[in-house]
């Protein structure tokens, strides 16, 4: 749909005045600002676009155009714009900053440092390019350099965003100590970054500190009460505590919720389990599977209900087949150690019963005499 020509430079001017435009719309009464959603963004490229029919050699145009897709989230047509952009003028460091950050969004690590360094080098000194070196380093697991970075940041931003940061490094160096610190330094700087309260939750469920866990969940669930993870999560805490009637009625509640939630039916099936129901443990495994083909955590479960049956052969390649996808796979090394000690244990009572047999045949009966 076509908008007017006021439509055209209302937004042009609003946009101009939003991204820092050259040019002076101060002389002109501006009306209210409109809500700032998804439509507007939609309705501020087809002003770019106009703008940038009218002069196709303007580079910052094609950069604007592709900050506003990125707020979209299309950030493929993102890189195509800010890639016009730098063909037309490579002089602006803010251009080579936003490639990088388009490049990490999908993933191009080592071409986002590139672009980043770029724009550090021609005079880009802000916080915002140093959280993001330091996210670059941290994916490359440079954790030397991450650190190097977020100090940088955090010497001008001390945000809860830039303290999450440090504590996520920390983490990825195994120092779970200073980063259960520095994330609590995290909550007090912004006590509304929900990641924060995500980690600190996972931390204190890892160290089994449950009331912890629950304190820092139950924050969590306050800033995002429909959060399928997070109830996720509450789902883990009633297994802990023993509550399993609790854990069902919040995986089940996932799963209606979400018929693709693949882990909270694997969650399932380990309940079932538990319960020596083995029919609905596997019946939870399958489905899992059906969603996401190779889930080991899905796969552990097949094992495992195999391994009770006595199906030992098919249990062991089941546990063989996980461990030649990921060898470093913990829960698949602990069930095959078990399987071992299983087997061995009914083989020893075979072996005993078969010999008590035989002592049995080959004891002479004694006769009592009339």
């Amino acid at each position: 749909m076509k908008i007017s020509q006021l439509s055209v430079y209302f937004f042009v001017a609003f946009a101009a005045s939003l991204f820092g435009c050259d040019a002076d719309y101060s002389q002109s009464k501006m009306p209210d600002r409109p809500r700032i959603d998804e439509n507007f963004y939609k309705l501020s490229i087809e002003a770019i676009n106009q703008s940038i029919e009218n002069s196709p050699f303007n580079a910052e145009a094609y950069y604007k155009k592709a900050k506003l897709l990125n707020h979209l989230k299309n950030y493929k047509s993102a890189r195509i714009n800010i890639e016009k952009a730098i063909s037309l003028d490579k002089s602006k460091a803010d251009y080579y900053f936003f490639l990088a950050q388009n490049q990490f969004q999908n993933n191009e690590i080592r071409e986002g440092l590139e672009a980043a360094h770029k724009a550090e080098k021609m005079g880009v000194d802000s916080p915002d390019l140093y959280h993001l070196l330091a996210d670059l380093y941290l994916t490359e697991s440079q954790l030397t350099k991450a650190m190097e970075y977020n100090s940088k940041s955090l010497v001008t931003d001390k945000s809860g965003l830039n303290y999450y940061q440090r504590g996520a490094i920390l983490l990825a160096g195994k120092d779970t100590a200073s980063a259960v610190e520095v994330f609590l330094r995290s909550i007090r700087h912004d006590s509304l970054y929900s990641a924060t309260y995500d980690q600190l939750t996972k931390l204190y469920l890892g160290k089994k500190s449950l009331d912890s866990a629950q304190l820092y969940l139950n924050k969590n669930r306050k800033l995002n009460p429909d959060n399928l993870r997070i109830w996720f999560d509450q789902g883990i805490l009633y297994r802990l505590k023993k509550q399993d009637d609790s854990a069902k009625m919040i995986y089940l509640s996932i799963i209606q919720q979400d018929s693709l939630a693949a882990r909270s039916m694997v969650k399932m099936s380990e309940l079932h389990f538990d319960h020596y129901r083995n029919d609905s443990a596997s019946f939870y495994a399958e489905k899992a599977l059906g969603i996401r083909e190779n889930l080991l955590g899905a796969m552990l479960m097949q094992g495992r209900i195999l391994g009770r049956r006595q199906y030992f052969r098919q249990a062991r390649e089941k546990f063989e087949e996980i461990l030649a996808v990921d060898s470093t796979y913990e829960p698949a090394k602990v069930a095959l150690v078990q399987l071992n000690r299983r087997q061995s244990y009914l083989k020893r009572l075979e072996r005993e019963r078969q010999e008590n047999q035989q002592i049995e045949i080959l004891t002479p009966k004694r006769i009592k005499p009339e």
